[in-house]
């Protein structure tokens, strides 16, 4: 998904409002905008990118991976937002 781009499942709709690119570009963070049924909801949502299939990443780049994770969840917390990370 792009910035600015909305995608709707039944009655879902989903808004990229921002993306974010880290650790040259392998961690992606957008924070989306998720509605239903006149509900939102604000999600944090981190993809890293050079996941290996058959094998490990770095364990530098694991830890500076985590550190971003960790430092977005303080922010969630005031903001009441899920953090999602996945590969």
């Amino acid at each position: 998904m792009n910035k600015d781009e909305t995608l709707e499942f039944n009655k879902i709709q989903i808004q990229v409002i921002n993306i974010e690119y880290y650790l040259d570009n392998q961690l992606e963070i957008r924070r989306l905008l998720v509605q239903k049924n006149k509900k939102q909801y604000n999600i944090i949502h981190f993809f890293f990118t050079n996941w290996s299939k058959h094998g490990t990443v770095d364990c530098r780049t694991l830890i500076d991976l985590i550190e971003i994770v960790n430092q977005y969840d303080q922010v969630s917390i005031s903001l009441s937002s899920p953090i999602v990370v996945h590969c």
